[in-house]
């Protein structure tokens, strides 16, 4: 066999080798939300392709200005999320940037066959590892506290349970409800989730999406639509005051 083919076939089992180690790779995230009083932390993590990929977000601070001017919070990048976008940005969520996403969300609809029977499917492929839910508060009376504490036990076994409809769960989610009994009011939320999805039930997710957005009527209008506008509101975003 002349050493053409040799080094050809060579290249081709390395490049489908790595193809399949890629498709076989999982995408993992951990996210870990923080609300100690009036105080809130948020941090995301993500990692791909055997840790070679890493992101983090953090979001330090969320400060509600009312019911006009909404939240205002301010998002951290590091990893190699710096590359795509700033590594810190200040956002405003009001009024219009509600409005904005959900007519993003009725172009989505519009411009996909079957968009929430896709979003469900997809969201079976996805692997909560970990769960861990810890709230320590306090409403500044005993006999209400103990009877909130139930309640809130309750509160948290039920969203557990409709999460559980859409996302698979590898471990007994651990929660804990602490009642403090003093004469202050007092609240300290914890939670930290980890879970992951292959890469292939990620890329085959999305060439299911692409088949139903052209099964749609005017599918690909409504979703170049779409990104245009992503597009331009990104481009124009200024930092909030």
């Amino acid at each position: 066999m002349p050493i053409g083919w040799i080094v050809g076939i060579a290249v081709l089992a390395a490049v489908a080798a790595l193809v399949a180690l890629i498709l076989i790779s999982f995408i993992e995230f951990k996210v870990h939300l923080n609300r100690s009083g009036r105080n809130d932390r948020v941090r995301i993590d993500v990692k791909a392709f055997y840790g070679l990929v890493n992101m983090q977000y953090t979001v330090p601070s969320i400060v509600f200005d009312g019911l006009r001017q909404g939240l205002k919070v301010r998002l951290e990048r590091s990893g190699m999320d710096q590359l795509i976008g700033p590594a810190e940005e200040r956002k405003r969520v009001d009024k219009e940037a509600v409005e904005r996403m959900l007519r993003t969300c009725r172009q989505a609809l519009q411009g996909t066959d079957g968009m929430k029977e896709w979003s469900v499917e997809t969201l079976s492929r996805v692997r909560i590892t970990r769960l861990d839910w810890a709230t320590d508060f306090s409403l500044g009376d005993a006999a209400e506290t103990a009877v909130a504490a139930g309640a809130l036990w309750g509160c948290k076994w039920i969203a557990v349970g409709w999460l559980s409809r859409y996302v698979r769960l590898q471990q007994r989610p651990r929660l804990f409800v602490k009642p403090v009994y003093s004469d202050q009011l007092s609240f300290v939320t914890e939670m930290e989730a980890a879970g992951r999805i292959r890469v292939a039930e990620l890329a085959a997710a999305g060439w299911k999406l692409l088949r139903r957005v052209r099964a749609a009527e005017n599918g690909w209008s409504n979703w170049k639509s779409m990104l245009r506008g992503l597009r331009s509101e990104a481009g124009s975003r200024r930092p909030a005051a």
